[in-house]
């Protein structure tokens, strides 16, 4: 593990925060935890000669860190519906609401889901719809994998986060009557999946799960597949969510097949959609046999105009805004204590 400062990129710095100092809820440890991963960032941050940040929250649990940093605004990004995260519903009210009280104090609110934003409309106004993006060319311009590829074809791809949230019941119904083709899985594996169910589908001969990829080589892993899957619950969780998978699977160009839900809903034309295990497995059938190149091309001019440059763009302008708005809230207080 790191602790410290990287420099992937030239004008991105990424802190790490030490591991010896874990978020802790209980006291006195949440004190001395806190002061152990605060100080060392406070000497960061005037190393790298950094004052007055824009406050990023992604972490409804974080209010307590609005004031402690002299920030100019205070930006929460809500990419999911975090009280779907637990079944325990002491600690579901407790993120309910330290997130309504952060959704007070927070300058923008930027959510990812139209279900997200009519959730949070109501306390506050200044919530604003920004989904995620993709990076278009990156997964268009991707070469297979070659491991993944010399797999015995057509490949049934998931690239993504093995969690609760995705369908394995479904996915053995799909090994079951795809046993002609690969079910590929990859990416991290979650633990809070029914294990059990998990080792039957790796039991089957058409199953193979190729682990953890590094982010620079998710597109051609997803380049090695002929469908990409969404295999999604229904839950409170994927009802809220904004697939990154989606967009990236439409980027390379290859049929979609995912469970109906509120986030196929821009691209729905595009998508082999399915309302129940057994459709899932017939559109299946319907993907794999797809021969129109205009398909193809539908699908990689839609993700195009979902690009993660058009996003930061969107976001920029949100943020410039606000500054403003807050910048001249400063304005009227210091004239009005004048007065």
């Amino acid at each position: 593990w790191r602790v410290g400062l990287s420099h992937p990129w030239p004008n991105i710095w990424v802190y790490h925060t030490p591991q010896f100092a874990p978020l802790t809820g209980r006291r006195p440890y949440a004190t001395i935890t806190r002061m152990l991963r605060e100080a060392p960032l406070r000497f960061t941050l005037g190393r790298l000669g950094l004052r007055r940040p824009l406050l990023w929250l992604f972490n409804p649990t974080l209010g307590d860190q609005i004031g402690c940093w002299d920030e100019q605004l205070v930006i929460y990004h809500v990419v999911d519906e975090y009280s779907a995260y637990t079944q325990d519903a002491e600690v579901r009210t407790e993120l309910i609401a330290k997130e309504r009280e952060l959704l007070t104090m927070a300058d923008l609110v930027v959510v990812t889901s139209r279900s997200l934003l009519e959730a949070r409309q109501k306390p506050r106004t200044n919530v604003v719809w920004v989904p995620n993006g993709v990076a278009a060319a990156a997964f268009s311009q991707a070469q297979p994998d070659p491991a993944l590829a010399s797999l015995k074809r057509p490949i049934l791809g998931y690239v993504g986060a093995i969690n609760p949230k995705i369908d394995l019941e479904l996915l053995l119904a799909v090994a079951e009557g795809h046993a002609d083709a690969t079910l590929l899985f990859v990416g991290p594996l979650d633990t809070r999946v029914n294990l059990i169910t998990w080792a039957q589908l790796l039991a089957r001969p058409n199953v193979h799960y190729a682990g953890v990829r590094a982010a620079a080589a998710v597109p051609s892993a997803v380049a090695a597949c002929d469908v990409g899957l969404l295999p999604y619950t229904r839950t409170r969780w994927t009802e809220n969510i904004n697939s990154l998978k989606l967009n990236e699977y439409l980027a390379a160009g290859l049929p979609v097949v995912g469970i109906d839900l509120e986030m196929l809903d821009d691209a729905r034309e595009l998508v082999y959609v399915a309302g129940d295990t057994e459709e899932f497995v017939q559109q299946i059938h319907r993907a794999r046999t797809e021969s129109d190149p205009a398909r193809v091309d539908a699908r990689q001019r839609h993700a195009a105009s979902q690009d993660w440059g058009l996003r930061v763009e969107a976001i920029s302008q949100y943020v410039e805004v606000a500054l403003a708005a807050r910048q001249s809230a400063a304005v009227r207080r210091s004239i009005e204590q004048a007065a």
